[in-house]
């Protein structure tokens, strides 16, 4: 940021400083959710017990979501 003021940049040019933010939190929520499944599916195929079903592993996909949630 320092060194590119990509977020003067974005403010001299008129860009709304909630667009802004939200934009970088949906970035930031969509790559974590990206993480998360690829997290699920490496359980589920390396057939670790209690994850052997989409069924089961579906609360630990909501539980990751909601942390990424109040993470970010």
């Amino acid at each position: 940021e320092k060194a590119s003021k990509f977020k003067f940049h974005q403010f001299l040019y008129g860009a709304d400083v909630f667009i802004f933010w939200f934009m970088h939190w949906l970035w930031d929520f969509i790559t974590f959710l990206l993480f998360a499944c690829i997290v699920v599916l490496v359980l589920h195929l390396s057939k670790v017990e209690g994850f052997k079903t989409f069924e089961n592993a579906a609360p630990l996909f909501h539980i990751a979501c909601y942390f990424g949630f109040a993470m970010l």
